[in-house]
């Protein structure tokens, strides 16, 4: 399986960037060519994507900084997207963000998932840094 990590420094705290990106219904302000719309379905969240709807998931630890998240075409197929923010010392963040290759994705889709991963580590900077 190949992975690429992607790291931005963000010109805010750690308390910021980590409330920003921990909640599910932020996703259609960074991701913005993945996810173009979130609802929510009982306790679930739905994404509607290019390749279509699927369940959306994030499990976040503010003490560590992980904000994991997780998404399929059902609740029992999610894979994870591994993400963390970290507070730097002079009141700014780092996040980093991973892309993982799982067998279903072919090479040539997981080069355009890690080439849209600047663009919406971009935006995210937009988005807190305002």
């Amino acid at each position: 399986m190949n992975s690429l990590t992607k790291t931005i420094t963000i010109n805010a705290p750690f308390d910021k960037v980590f409330s920003f990106i921990s909640q599910e219904e932020n996703l259609p302000k960074w991701a913005t060519d993945y996810c173009k719309g979130i609802r929510k379905d009982g306790d679930d969240y739905i994404i509607s994507t290019p390749e279509g709807d699927m369940f959306f998931e994030i499990q976040a630890c503010d003490e560590t900084g992980v904000v994991d998240m997780y998404g399929g075409e059902t609740k029992e197929e999610m894979i994870r997207w591994p993400s963390r923010v970290a507070g730097l010392p002079d009141g700014k963040s780092l996040y980093m963000f991973t892309c993982l290759q799982t067998p279903d994705i072919d090479d040539d889709m997981f080069d355009m998932h890690c080439q849209t991963l600047d663009k919406e580590l971009e935006e995210v900077r937009k988005n807190v840094e305002n």
